[in-house]
């Protein structure tokens, strides 16, 4: 099935317009257009299950913001962190940041050297959106939640088998293992399409 796979995939346009090699050209990132009133991403990685959570965002947040945001969506359904490693964003140094992950015991550095983990999946975000709104770029923040599950639910070679698996301890079903008669044909011919 490899060859196969290999084979489509050198002969899909948007494959090898869009995927690049793994240097970076060089040259500053352009930042992201606006979509939907969204103009940046913040990246979630858990180091454990390899596991990412993407958000679009309207503006980067401050720090108070930031904390706020974090609590909401990321400790509300994975819990507290015992570490965190983040880039050297303005919103993760100030004093604000520090005593509110200290309020809950988590170690805070800012080493970007240990942060390879999150940088791989950052390139693997751009190059994915970068295939999926290489005809529409300001429909990016449509694309974010498919990207987040396909990295999800792709096989980790780390981990032998997806995030979702490691994290949850059963493979997700996907769309092509389930074959279910519903009794409306349109439907059934849509899905199999």
């Amino acid at each position: 099935m490899e060859p196969d796979v290999r084979a489509f995939v050198n002969s899909c346009r948007t494959c090898t317009q869009c995927k690049d090699t793994r240097t970076r050209p060089a040259g500053l990132l352009h930042p992201l257009p606006p979509s939907s009133g969204n103009m940046v991403i913040l990246v979630v990685v858990d180091r454990f299950s390899k596991a990412g959570c993407f958000f679009a965002l309207p503006k980067l947040q401050l720090a108070k913001e930031m904390a706020q945001f974090l609590l909401t969506q990321v400790v509300r359904l994975h819990g507290l962190p015992s570490d965190i490693v983040s880039d050297h964003g303005p919103q993760f140094t100030s004093q604000f940041w520090g005593a509110f992950c200290q309020l809950f015991g988590a170690e805070v550095s800012f080493h970007p050297q240990f942060n390879g983990q999150t940088e791989r999946v950052n390139q693997d975000l751009e190059r994915a959106l970068h295939c999926l709104a290489s005809s529409c770029p300001s429909s990016w923040s449509e694309h974010l939640l498919w990207v987040e599950f396909t990295h999800n639910t792709l096989w980790h070679s780390s981990l032998g088998m997806s995030p979702f698996e490691y994290q949850f301890r059963y493979a997700l079903l996907m769309f092509a293992d389930q074959e279910t008669d519903v009794g409306v044909r349109s439907a059934e011919k849509t899905v199999r399409r």
